[in-house]
Order: structure tokens, then sequence, then C-alpha cells
């Protein structure tokens, strides 16, 4: 990086470390006292297709997905090795893609973030994963630093944007925010009073060539100010996860020949999922879609964002065309939580997830706590669903004014 990156530091904070453990409550986590360092690369520039924007076509869609792939790859190469350390991710490096529309305005930033003890060496780790970003990503979206203090509040929703001592109700006066997280349900049998445990089913978000388009087009001319986040944090998958995700595919085998015709359809459905679930987990990430806003009201944003994370994929297959059952098309779901005040500390967690860059639990869970993570659980690809910089036709970057900005 040719500017040194303003890097934002806090703590020491009692902060939360997987161990790389997992017991009844699932993945083991421990509280170590540290800073959190944060840095911001700005997104200059936003790639155009080079053909005639009359003929585009299929080779359009090439180019298109070549450039989707190329930020998915980036994501694998940024996987650390996990082999030999202490935990699955002792530094909590982290990844947040944040579309942030302001009076009108809307930009495009990449914050990351690293955790240590130390506070000198967070800076260290902080910079590094700038530089590895920078040298990864797509050059085409021309990333470069956030060198100033006055600059980086702007994307970072700093703390300092609220009173000192705020709580409960007051904190955020006039803001909203919310997740947007993959739908879960249990499978019944032929009573509702049936539904087991290990029934449980969690949709994954859908993956499209136009995916996030629709979102940032709305929050461009956004009314007020509002945030778009999506955060990324490396993990690995514990070998007893893995034999959860057995277990549960194998009560879906079963669910395929009970007697309702319903449950041997979701048997099907089940199946399909979770042995995705077990062949791309390999290097996962958590992955939290957040939003957050005042002077508008979130109803748009929240539709567009759902109905692009679980909107029908692009290649639906001919209804009068025999296919393969175990190749069932399946429609993925959302759901929406908003941090509600009258539970203690739902409100606080929620400001500081997006805040620091944390993956704090919060509001209701439908699933046992050994299935819970499985909700947030993606690999480079599923990622990208959220985790991405939008491919646009020519004519929409430029009523946009994103090319080159």
């Amino acid at each position: 990086m040719s500017q040194q990156p303003f890097i934002w530091t806090h703590g020491p904070l009692p902060t939360r470390v997987e161990t790389g453990d997992f017991d009844d409550l699932g993945a083991v986590e421990e509280v170590v006292e540290g800073y959190h360092a944060i840095v911001a690369l700005r997104v200059t520039a936003l790639p155009l297709y080079a053909g005639d924007p009359w003929s585009r076509g299929l080779m359009w869609q090439e180019w298109a997905q070549e450039l989707l792939h190329r930020q998915a790859q980036c994501l694998v190469a940024l996987h650390p090795s996990l082999l030999g350390a202490e935990s699955p991710n002792p530094t909590l490096r982290t990844l947040d893609l944040r579309y942030v529309a302001r009076e009108g305005d809307l930009e495009l930033v990449l914050l990351l973030k690293a955790f240590d003890p130390d506070e000198q060496r967070a800076t260290w780790w902080a910079r590094a994963l700038a530089g590895e970003v920078v040298a990864l990503f797509p050059p085409e979206y021309g990333l470069r630093p956030v060198t100033s203090e006055q600059a980086f509040a702007r994307y970072a929703l700093c703390p300092d944007e609220f009173a000192e001592g705020d709580r409960g109700e007051e904190l955020g006066v006039g803001w909203w925010l919310g997740e947007m997280r993959r739908y879960e349900e249990f499978i019944p049998l032929d009573r509702e009073r049936q539904v087991r445990e290990q029934n449980y089913l969690v949709y994954p978000f859908t993956w499209r060539l136009s995916g996030m388009s629709q979102v940032l087009a709305l929050l461009h001319g956004w009314p007020g100010q509002a945030v778009v986040s999506v955060a990324l944090r490396p993990t690995a998958l514990c070998e007893a996860e893995e034999r959860h995700l057995c277990d549960l595919y194998a009560t879906f085998e079963k669910l395929e020949e009970a007697d309702w015709l319903k449950a041997r359809v979701q048997g099907q459905i089940g199946q399909q999922i979770y042995a995705s679930y077990l062949r791309r987990l390999k290097r996962p990430y958590l992955m939290r879609v957040r939003f957050a806003g005042r002077d508008s009201e979130p109803e748009a944003l929240v539709r567009a964002l759902g109905g692009t994370l679980s909107a029908l994929p692009e290649s639906v297959p001919d209804p009068g065309v025999a296919a393969n059952p175990r190749e069932t098309h399946v429609e993925a779901g959302y759901e929406v939580a908003f941090p509600r005040r009258a539970v203690e500390g739902e409100l606080e967690t929620a400001w500081s997830n997006l805040h620091w860059l944390e993956f704090d639990g919060w509001g209701p869970e439908l699933s046992q706590p050994i299935y819970r993570r499985f909700r947030y659980l993606v690999d480079a690809w599923g990622a990208n669903s959220a985790f991405r910089l939008p491919v646009l036709p020519p004519e929409l970057v430029a009523d946009l004014g994103l090319a080159n900005a």
C-alpha cells in the first residue's frame, strides 16, 4: 500500500475467542482481554464490461461470473492455515464489507479487524491483513486505504456517535438495526407434536449472478443514513460438528421413508442441503448480515436484502422435464431479527457487534446449541451470496456514478 491506513484501536476489552473445543453448548470460547484494531479500505471503482452493451448475452454473464469467482477465491486465499494454532482464529481476523449510504451518497468499504492482548501486535495484525486483502482482491476495484480518523468514522459507525453512558432504550436513539438470517425450521411428521429436535433444517442463502445489485441501487440516493454490513470471520469446523452434520443427514434419510408425503419431500431436500454442507465447509467462515439506519424507514431495505438472499436461483429446472429427485430445487428463505428492547442485553449486543465487528449471539434461535453455528457457517462461495461487490451492467454503473469513483 502506497499510503499508510488509519488504524482505529480500542481496548482493552474482554472478548470471546474460540478455543477449538466443543461441548454440549457448542463451540467453546474463552474470554481474553485485548485490543481491537480496525482498518478501512475504500472501493474507488467498479469494473465495466468492455463489450457491446447491446449484445452482452452469455458473454457478459461469463465475464460477470468470472469476476465474482475471483472475489470468492480471494476469501479462499484469505482463510488462515490453522495447523498448530492455539485456537481456530486467535487474532479474530475479520472482514466486513459495508454499503454506506449517507445523504444521497453511496460508498463501498471493506473494514478489516485484528485482535491481540498487546496493542502494538493488534495494529500490526490489522495492517498485515489489509496488505493481504489489497494484494489478493481483484485490482479492478481500486481498493485504497482510509488514512484519516474523520473519514474512518463515516464508515465504522464509531461509538462516539452515541452519547457516553447511553443504555437500553436510549442506546442509538433514532436508529434502527437488525440482522438478516437464514431460514430455519423443524420438519414435522404426520402431526405437529411429533416434531423432533433432530428434524432441524437450516436453508442456505441463494447465490445469484445479480445478487446485491438491487440493494446497491436502492441505497444510492437513500433518504437519511443506512448501512448494510456483511461480516465474515474464519473459523474451523469441529469434529463434533461434522458428526452432527452426518447425524442430521441420516435423520433426513429416514424422513424420506416416512408415511407422510411432506416429510418424504423434505427428507430429500434436507439430504441435499446437508450433503452440500458436508462437502463445502472445509474452510468455513462465520457470516452475519446486518443493517442499520436512521431518518428513514427500514422496510424497503429489508425487503430488497431478503429478496436478494432468498430469491429463486437463476437456472430453475424445466417442470416438463423429468429431474433426478436428488437434485430437488430448494427455495431459500430468510428471517429478520430485530433486537428486543424488553430482553436485557440484546440491543447492546447488536450494537456492539456492528461497532467492533463481533459475532456474539442474540435473539431467538430454534436449534439446539450443538447445531446453532450451522445457521451462520458458509464456505467462500456461500459467503459470496452476500459478501460481494455486485457486478452491474454498464448503464447502471454510470447512473449510480460508481465507476472510477
